[in-house]
């Protein structure tokens, strides 16, 4: 279903609830992509689009879980945004920028909650072979598949991470890089991106 639907995020929480009573963890772990520059600059319905997957179904999500949990004085949100949320994928500007509000809102969400009885992690995966990267066609041989994982190559760094109440969860050190570099010297890093894409 279309999880940028509030009430279809509604739907999804009642079903876990009647099938396994209250909800503990909430995975937010939907997205997509959509074209490259100029094309998605330009597309308002793109914008809207990858706004409500990567931003407000999450959202809607907190809306639904987060009370129960904070009754309860326990719960998990695991929220997933993307490599591109440390980094920035430079020919695709909606995907980039609703990828960094991700990123943004788990950060509020743990200042918030996580001393009030939410614990909450961000998951920043680099490429994985699902049919989302598959979609966007590139050879076998391209790096970008080279270096992609398997869900389940990645599934229990994940529960470590889970376990240990990591807030950032990266499976990739080209996320550790990107963030290392842009904390030292801004400037730098988005001059090596201009040269490199620009």
């Amino acid at each position: 279903m279309d999880i940028s639907v509030e009430n279809n995020v509604r739907e999804v929480a009642a079903l876990a609830r009647d099938a396994y009573g209250e909800i503990d963890l909430w995975f937010s772990n939907a997205g997509r992509t959509g074209p490259s520059l100029p094309a998605d600059l330009a597309d308002n319905a793109l914008w809207e689009s990858l706004w409500g997957v990567h931003v407000m179904s999450h959202v809607y999500a907190v809306r639904e879980v987060l009370p129960a949990m904070l009754r309860r004085g326990d719960g998990y949100l695991l929220q997933t945004a993307s490599l591109i949320a440390m980094a920035t994928e430079a020919d695709k500007a909606a995907y980039s920028v609703t990828k960094h509000a991700a990123l943004a809102l788990a950060e509020w969400l743990a200042v918030n909650y996580r001393r009030k009885g939410s614990k909450v992690s961000c998951f920043c995966p680099g490429p994985m072979l699902t049919s989302m990267l598959r979609a966007e066609d590139y050879p076998d041989d391209h790096p970008v598949i080279q270096r992609a994982r398997t869900p389940g190559q990645v599934a229990d760094q994940l529960v470590q991470a889970i376990d240990q109440e990591h807030f950032l969860i990266v499976d990739s050190p080209v996320g550790q890089e990107s963030l290392g570099s842009k904390s030292t010297d801004y400037e730098a890093w988005i001059d090596r991106l201009a040269v490199r894409f620009g």
